[in-house]
């Protein structure tokens, strides 16, 4: 089993702490799984990472890619709708895998889960990230297969569709 370090700073906001601490979760998850996401990232998200150790591995910058998708991170503007059905299909995973062991867990798994494929289905989402705010959904919100509230930044099933400027 991986142990997960958090570096201290992080923790003056503790919805930081908890987005950073499920990042590294997912990251180790994949790995874990030798899960290698498919979805290729895009030049801005290259540009964002060039100078990070994810640079020089595709692998690695995949992942954290992905797992900040499925957290809700906005450092990572603008996820292709390959990346996003990517997110929805590794939760999945991750949930059929019984990684979630407690009900905290399992709650924010389907929820992001949920959330993410929400906006999938609508083909509507936020300029950058999935959800404003960087943080994942706090566990005891809606349940699974209910929309995400309004103040999540991700539309509702029930949105009418944006229209045409």
């Amino acid at each position: 089993m991986a142990r997960i370090v958090i570096n201290p700073k992080v923790f003056e906001d503790s919805r930081d702490a908890k987005c950073v601490a499920y990042n590294e979760a997912l990251r180790v998850v994949m790995e874990e799984m030798s899960y290698e996401p498919a979805a290729e990232p895009t030049e801005e998200q290259r540009r964002f990472f060039s100078d990070t150790a994810y640079a020089n591995d595709e692998v690695a910058l995949r992942r954290t890619i992905l797992a900040r998708i499925c957290v809700f991170d906005d450092s990572v503007k603008d996820p292709t709708d390959e990346q996003l059905q990517e997110a929805v299909e590794f939760l999945e995973d991750v949930m059929k895998a019984g990684v979630p062991q407690t009900p905290e867990e399992q709650s924010v798994v389907q929820r992001a889960h949920d959330m993410i494929a929400a906006a999938v289905r609508s083909g509507e989402r936020t300029g950058g990230a999935p959800a404003a705010g960087g943080e994942p959904p706090p566990p005891g919100g809606p349940t699974a297969g209910e929309p995400p509230p309004p103040e999540s930044g991700m539309p509702s099933p029930e949105s009418p569709p944006a229209e045409a400027t």
